[in-house]
């Protein structure tokens, strides 16, 4: 993969969380790292992913944000102007919500965040099946702590074939039900398929703050403390699914912050206490 390419891979990382200010401002502004990995099919594609996350709370300031998340991009075409993207998982993010609280969090859009998509239900989009226990932007409780006993949230966001809508199930500590779906009619690409899947960590601050904790705070190479992303399945076009590889690419922007273990049967600990790099 070119030099441009992971750049532009970044880039587009970092734009899932700039909806609600402006570009301009948090390119200046804002200082985004990540520990995740990535796998890539643009043949035969994604139609969805499963996977248990650790959850976290920290107690940050209006300057910061840190996250737990999955990434479903489809690269096709002009990815400046057509992105298609779907961002799902656990967020503190005070700026957003007010509170160092922990929400449940997802994120849409069809033209990489020009004119569409939005975060949780600001704007038409993600529809709440009746029933629902959790929403987009409710909290998430219990949580983890370095001392205490660790919380799983389970994420599967899954293609249906008939209907080309993207479903999300959330469960903590339990079997995932339906919490509700992106419709097909939201996305251009993304209607037929994934061709990128990324899942991990992501920490933001500005000029004027430091860079927060990822994960539990805890570096990759302890695991006893360190969060966990586990049971990690790919789902495929017949509905098959296959443990992601132990080959999926590994992106970590400032080793000294955070880290990321390699992947081992489908599962890999990440994140670090941040501070100054």
């Amino acid at each position: 993969m070119s030099h441009i390419h992971l750049v532009l891979e970044i880039f587009v990382l970092c734009t899932i969380f700039f909806v609600h200010q402006g570009l301009a401002d948090q390119l200046t502004l804002n200082t985004h790292e990540f520990a995740v990995h990535l796998t890539d099919d643009n043949d035969k594609g994604y139609y969805g992913i499963s996977a248990n996350m650790d959850v976290y709370g920290h107690n940050l300031n209006v300057g910061q944000l840190s996250a737990g998340a999955i990434w479903i991009h489809n690269w096709e075409g002009d990815v400046n102007k057509k992105l298609n993207t779907i961002i799902v998982g656990w967020v503190v993010w005070p700026y957003r919500f007010n509170d160092s609280r922990t929400p449940l969090f997802t994120v849409w859009t069809k033209d990489n965040h020009r004119s569409t998509g939005c975060v949780n239900l600001d704007c038409p989009g993600f529809k709440v099946v009746k029933g629902s226990p959790i929403s987009p932007g409710d909290i998430i409780s219990p949580i983890s702590g370095i001392s205490r006993k660790r919380q799983t949230i389970t994420i599967r966001v899954s293609k249906e074939s008939s209907s080309g809508d993207w479903w999300l199930y959330y469960g903590i500590n339990g079997v995932p039900i339906r919490v509700g779906y992106f419709p097909a009619s939201l996305f251009d690409s993304l209607s037929t398929k994934a061709t990128q899947i990324s899942i991990g960590g992501h920490a933001r601050s500005t000029k004027n703050t430091i860079a927060p904790p990822m994960g539990s705070g805890a570096f990759a190479s302890n695991p006893g403390q360190a969060a966990s992303i586990h049971d990690i399945w790919l789902i495929h076009k017949d509905r098959r699914s296959t443990p992601i590889g132990n080959d999926a690419r590994t992106k970590v922007t400032d080793g000294k912050l955070y880290s990321a273990s390699p992947i081992g049967r489908a599962q890999f600990f990440y994140g670090g206490p941040g501070g100054k790099s």
